[in-house]
């Protein structure tokens, strides 16, 4: 493993792959758009120029009509310009598409020829039918207030168009993160929004987010009278196609086997760098390892490698659908977002989110391991090798965020690798010069690692990772154990029995979860044999999970018994 670790860190670069974010973010890249199939096409020609000559291009409507495993798809959408100006009480500009190209929303409908004059209506956070009591959107523009609820823009704006309102203008800031992802510290940051209640075309109507100042002007101008604007927004939602790039790195002998990396080349403004790391990130593994395996410095591995670039969500769900009896011979899926924002100007961190305990996988386990194990950019003083990283990368419990959800949803463990909180999170200051070389390097590094080890995987390698699962877990076990236990002992008698009781038993809800999750997780390290399974190794892990039972029972036993002495302290049955 060690001479893995240290070929893919020479190979793997960085800086090849920010020039793939500064190429593809000259595209403006919606569903179905020219600008979406240019930056596809910039890829395709890399994968090509990279080796992949059987690269496989399949095409899919996204037209508002085809339904993919029960979904229908959106219609297409590209943008073309949006000005909104305020005519009264004051003259000047609200916002402008040539300037914060984020601003105008997905699957808006264009106003006519000439733009559209209408009063603004405040319906505050328009959560909540009480927010419209009294106010006729009908023909108007509504104007909604940030709201710090996660999907509290999706709900009002359906509510808004439902009302009759022909636009929305809006300062909502997606997803607040204190301290670091706060509106007022990123004022000029414009939304990318989605109006997904319009995906269809269901509505003659458009929707403009603001920067914060402008949405504070607009909103104290509101609460003294009439407000009035003028808006020429010009786009169109229309049939149009996706398509999805598979770009194979055949295994040897196991090649119905697989894994995955996921990408997508969509969800981005001109010259928005939304996304656009983890695209250009997927491409230069792909190529590199493709160069190694095919140069001989790498054996080929077992299993088939598959790099997968898709318009969000949708290429997904369009190869679910034609490929479902593939997806239980995937042996782990890890899907790139915005993975490589420049921690520093963006306040992000570099975040592995796990696969769902719902999918019991070795995945979570063992790619900590290589992020623990892979090699590192710095050195702590009196040492000669480099055991420190200049980026910080933590794993944190799944998140439905991107592709990752689609494939869970199927059965395939998946990760997601991804920036956060990122103050610039889908606006037009997130651009390539705020993506950095290094972080992207760290994402790219420890995904090549796991994937090509996985790909790879024997005998021995199973009963290494089965082992990384098991010794982990004890850990876990063992720590949170400890902690109820801490905590126990540290009460200065002043606490509320009810809250005592409800945490103890919480902690014991959750060991026992962790003991039986985690021996379905060390149980599946057995399909990495790829082949009969030694009686032996069936013993392991049979051992293992005998262990973990165990220590999940004498963690409970443990803090039980210190819990009656608690509650005989207290004079009473707490």
């Amino acid at each position: 493993m060690e001479k893995l670790f240290q070929i893919l860190d020479e190979y793997i670069s960085g800086e090849n792959a920010h020039e793939t974010v500064k190429q593809i973010t000259q595209f403006y890249r919606s569903p179905g758009s020219a600008g979406y199939h240019a930056a596809t096409n910039v890829i395709a020609d890399k994968l090509r120029t990279g080796g992949f000559e059987d690269l496989e291009v399949t095409r899919y409507p996204i037209d508002g009509e085809t339904e993919f495993n029960n979904s229908k798809l959106p219609l297409s959408w590209e943008p073309y310009s949006a000005v909104v100006r305020m005519i009264n009480p004051v003259q000047e500009e609200v916002v402008n598409f040539d300037t914060a190209p984020s601003c105008l929303a997905w699957w808006s409908s264009p106003t006519p020829v000439g733009g559209q004059t209408s009063e603004v209506i405040d319906v505050g956070t328009g959560e909540h039918e009480a927010d419209y009591d009294g106010k006729d959107l009908r023909g108007k523009v509504a104007f909604i207030h940030t709201t710090d609820r996660p999907e509290g823009w999706t709900y009002a704006s359906g509510i808004a168009l439902k009302k009759g309102a022909v636009g929305i203008l809006t300062d909502y800031f997606l997803y607040p993160m204190p301290p670091d992802r706060v509106q007022e510290d990123v004022p000029a940051a414009v939304q990318l929004l989605r109006l997904g209640a319009n995906n269809h075309g269901k509505y003659d109507a458009w929707a403009c987010s603001l920067d914060y100042p402008t949405g504070k002007k607009i909103s104290k101008l509101l609460e003294n009278g009439p407000v009035t604007i003028h808006a020429d927004i010009q786009c169109r939602l229309f049939k149009g196609e996706g398509q999805n790039l598979l770009a194979t790195i055949p295994g040897s002998d196991l090649p119905e086997e697989s894994v995955f990396f996921l990408s997508h080349t969509s969800t981005g403004t001109k010259p928005g760098a939304n996304c656009a790391a983890g695209v250009a990130l997927s491409t230069e593994v792909a190529v590199t390892l493709k160069f190694l395996i095919d140069e001989g410095v790498l054996p080929r591995p077992r299993r088939t490698i598959k790099f997968l670039f898709v318009n969000e969500g949708l290429g997904s769900q369009a190869y679910i659908a034609a490929h479902k009896d593939e997806l239980p011979s995937i042996k782990a899926s890890f899907c790139f977002c915005s993975a490589g924002n420049h921690q520093h100007k963006s306040k992000s961190i570099l975040i592995f989110s796990k696969n769902p305990d719902s999918i019991p996988s070795f995945l979570n386990d063992f790619y900590q391991w290589v992020m623990d194990t892979s090699p590192k950019d710095k050195y702590w003083v009196g040492r000669e090798e480099n055991d420190l990283s200049s980026v910080v990368f933590e794993q944190v419990p799944y998140t439905p965020w991107s592709d990752n959800s689609a494939w869970v949803a199927f059965g395939v463990p998946s990760g997601l690798v991804m920036s956060w909180p990122d103050i610039y999170f889908h606006s037009q200051l997130l651009t390539a010069d705020t993506v950095d070389p290094k972080v992207i390097k760290r994402a790219g590094l420890t995904s090549a690692i796991a994937a090509y080890e996985i790909a790879n995987a024997d005998l021995n390698s199973a009963e290494f990772i089965a082992g990384e699962v098991f010794s982990r877990s004890l850990y876990r076990l063992q720590r949170v154990g400890n902690d109820v236990i801490h905590y126990l002992n540290s009460l200065s008698g002043d606490e509320k029995p009810t809250e005592i009781k409800r945490k103890v038993d919480y902690v014991v809800k959750e060991i026992r979860y962790f003991g039986e999750r985690d021996s379905q997780a060390v149980e599946t390290a057995k399909g990495l044999v790829g082949g009969e399974i030694p009686s032996a190794m069936i013993e392991k892990i049979s051992r293992f999970r005998d262990q973990l039972t165990y220590e999940a029972r004498q963690q409970v036993e443990h803090i039980e018994a210190v819990f009656k002495s608690i509650s005989s302290a207290y004079g009473r049955e707490v």
